[in-house]
């Protein structure tokens, strides 16, 4: 009798882990949310504006203005610079992450679903969540805690 039951606490414990290391490579193998990133989009927009803002800077010391001084137009070359760095990345972002896109639509794969709707659209999560409550990694650590627990505690009633 003691046997079957430590049969059985081996059996779910390595259930148990199992599913957790499921719910974990899960995690890892979530993909970004489809779509430019917000990240890349502003640094386009903001190389623009320094790109803008130095050539404003620029423009009064080449005109020849009076209320211009040199310090005016080296501000406007490190704005200009500075802008078409960040433009230059945030544009390269934008068409690696144009060039995966088509990518996988020429494989057949469908879109990514975004991070936060997974448990909406997700098969796997969505059969999880029929199949049993969802459980933390937390509330799955003490479950293991106890199971190891009673399994030692039933080698000491044994012996």
């Amino acid at each position: 009798m003691e046997d079957k039951e430590k049969i059985e606490m081996t059996q779910k414990t390595e259930d148990l882990q199992k599913e957790t290391e499921e719910m974990v490579q899960d995690d890892k193998e979530a993909s970004p949310a489809p779509g430019p990133s917000r990240t890349a989009i502003f640094w386009v927009l903001g190389g623009g504006y320094l790109i803008y803002t130095g050539y404003q800077l620029a423009r009064g010391f080449i005109k020849g203005d009076e209320s211009s001084s040199l310090l005016f137009l080296v501000i406007g070359i490190v704005f200009i610079i500075t802008g078409a760095v960040l433009a230059y990345f945030g544009g390269k972002d934008l068409m690696s992450q144009e060039k995966e896109k088509k990518e996988r639509q020429e494989r057949g794969e469908a879109e990514p679903v975004p991070p936060m709707l997974q448990g909406f659209f997700g098969k796997k999560e969505t059969e999880r969540a029929k199949a049993a409550p969802a459980k933390t990694i937390s509330e799955r650590a003490r479950m293991v805690e106890q199971l190891q627990e009673e399994a030692d505690s039933s080698d000491e009633d044994s012996e």
